[in-house]
């Protein structure tokens, strides 16, 4: 990863493959299991769209479902609300240089 920076011309290679790896690992961590992923009940979250703006506050789900031509939808699956959740905290709290 340290080269791919180098090779881009970044000026701190380093500390950028450091940032995604720090990424990738922390959104792993949230993700399910292949085991847990079997698990049709847990994996089956239907949310309203009242549901995600309540436990999904940080995305503004109204706009997001209009940029995907969507805007007739009244709810969604979340298979992985965990990861979900911290996708979300992650895009909020880290600058996405």
């Amino acid at each position: 990863m340290t080269a791919f920076f180098t090779l881009l011309g970044d000026a701190t290679p380093d500390s950028r493959a450091d940032d995604v790896l720090a990424l990738e690992s922390g959104l792993a961590k949230a993700s399910a299991t292949t085991v847990e992923q079997r698990d049709v009940d847990a994996m089956y979250n239907h949310y309203g769209l009242p549901e995600l703006a309540k436990e999904f506050p940080k995305l503004d789900w109204d706009a997001y479902l209009q940029a995907l031509s969507l805007s007739d939808v009244d709810g969604l699956v979340v298979s992985q609300p965990k990861f979900i959740r911290a996708a979300l905290n992650h895009l909020i709290s880290e600058p996405l240089e």
